[in-house]
């Protein structure tokens, strides 16, 4: 299902893309501090922009995903040894197990 909403998507946005571009051929010139680009199609600038910023966004979402990730592993090692602490607690003999045949039950 999720395969099938990422290719709508993309042919959605494709589709907007080529309508973008063939309305919008006029040049335009951007002006930089330390350059100037000159003719420029706009749609080129649009999502020139678009692109810049979905980068950005992917980099500052970087480091908390990954913090997540480490965070996620040292959890599931924790859980690992409680799970291993737990089956070593079940398989230890009881007080009563360890009784002889013989004793008094009232006797400890």
């Amino acid at each position: 299902m999720k395969g099938a909403v990422r290719a709508g998507v993309a042919v959605l946005l494709a589709l907007y893309l080529a309508v973008l571009a063939t309305r919008n051929t006029e040049p335009v010139n951007l002006d930089f501090w330390f350059s100037e680009l000159l003719g420029i199609p706009s749609w080129l600038v649009v999502v020139g922009a678009a692109l810049v910023g979905a980068l950005t966004a992917s980099a500052l979402l970087a480091w908390p995903l990954a913090r997540l990730g480490l965070r996620s592993r040292q959890e599931r090692r924790r859980i690992e040894q409680l799970e291993q602490e737990i089956h070593g607690l079940r398989t230890l003999p009881l007080a009563d197990e360890l009784r002889s045949a013989g004793d008094d039950p009232g006797e400890l």
